[in-house]
């Protein structure tokens, strides 16, 4: 159905999946007249190899027109190399194109995510943007999260922080990816219909 949206995500999203909560409600709030039908599943606590498995289930049968993918922090905890793990994301992305006609936006990862391995998520996030496909837009939230970062910078003591110092996504993060997420994605289904 393209009016449906199905966010998949890990603990990026938040443990309990919060932004995808305030994704859904920020778009419903400036668009109402839209018939939009969200899926939105808890945060995927399953390796990734184990989602491509259960795709056809879990992913393919909901049908959905779009799927937002918030994955790759999850095995970076892990301790995988990134490009070790976009090798089973990539396979994973090809499943989606080949069994659905959903469009796929990608969401990259900001450098606090896992302050521990920045290197790994920078790979991360440059590997992405190679994707080119039609059905596939990269969201660049780690280049909204750095520009938060900077203004907040410039106010000093009285900032405010979208991660903690054990790189734990704060409620201000989560409301900030559902809010650009809401901006992005709105925008595109505008310029489809």
């Amino acid at each position: 159905m393209e009016n449906r949206i199905l966010v998949i995500a890990d603990d990026f999203f938040g443990d309990n999946g919060e932004v995808a909560s305030h994704f859904s409600e920020l778009l419903l709030c400036l668009a109402s007249d839209l018939s939009v039908q969200f899926v939105l599943p808890g945060p995927v606590l399953i390796p990734l190899e184990s989602l491509l498995q259960r795709a056809p289930s879990d992913i393919i049968g909901k049908q959905a027109g779009r799927i937002v993918l918030g994955l790759g922090l999850r095995e970076l905890r892990l301790h995988q190399k990134a490009s070790v793990i976009f090798k089973t994301y990539q396979v994973f992305l090809e499943e989606l194109l080949s069994k659905t006609k959903a469009h796929l936006n990608l969401v990259t990862l900001p450098e606090e995510a896992f302050k521990e391995e920045i290197l790994q998520v920078t790979e991360w996030n440059q590997l992405l943007k190679t994707i080119s496909h039609p059905r596939i837009t990269v969201l660049d939230f780690a280049d909204r999260a750095a520009q938060f970062k900077e203004t907040q910078l410039q106010k000093g003591k009285f900032a405010r922080r979208l991660y903690s110092e054990d790189s734990r996504a704060t409620s201000l993060c989560h409301m900030l990816l559902g809010l650009f997420l809401q901006e992005r994605i709105l925008k595109e289904i505008k310029e489809i219909s």
